[in-house]
């Protein structure tokens, strides 16, 4: 029984649809912005979408963005390059992919230059927006949370095919024995 669950989640793994996982509750969204109209304008195009429910909130520093990272513990950050001259979307994306690997990044920038746009994808940010198609905000989000979806369906596949293969040594193990 357990091999045929082992099969059936590694097909669905490769059908890569995100399909099966519930999030308890709205997702949540951080907002990293010194801007607050801009803020505010993201938040307006994101709830045009109506497929996910959420709850956001907006910080404005470097100080707040830590604080709300072990806080509020988002689902999904949209940060601004440029914040202050000490603290900027590379810093923010930097801490949040050390001590928070899951949750996904969205760079949002006015310009945006093919030498920065490369740094901040090496540093593993999920997407960006450009702040003059800020209407492309609701796809993007609809895109980091099916990612997510993707991601943890892949850590459920992994993680049973661990037992499977423990219970396999197992019972190879007690075969030598047998015999």
């Amino acid at each position: 029984m357990k091999e045929r669950e082992t099969v059936l989640s590694y097909k669905k793994l490769q059908q890569l649809t995100g399909d099966g996982i519930d999030h308890s509750g709205e997702f949540k969204i951080l907002i990293v912005d010194d801007n607050i109209f801009d803020s505010e304008l993201m938040l307006l195009e994101l709830h045009h979408q109506s497929q996910i429910k959420f709850t956001s909130k907006i910080v404005t520093d470097k100080h707040s963005y830590l604080e709300a990272l072990s806080t509020f513990l988002p689902d999904v950050v949209y940060c601004d390059f440029s914040i202050s001259p000490d603290f900027n979307a590379l810093t923010a994306v930097r801490v949040l992919k050390r001590d928070h690997p899951d949750v996904s990044f969205v760079l949002i920038t006015g310009t945006l230059s093919e030498e920065v746009a490369s740094l901040c994808i090496s540093e593993g940010i999920d997407d960006y927006v450009l702040k003059s198609n800020m209407e492309r905000l609701p796809l993007s989000l609809i895109n980091s949370i099916n990612k997510r979806k993707i991601e943890l369906q892949k850590k459920e596949v992994y993680e049973k095919l661990v037992i499977s293969e423990s219970q396999i040594r197992n019972f190879a193990k007690h075969l030598n024995h047998v015999l």
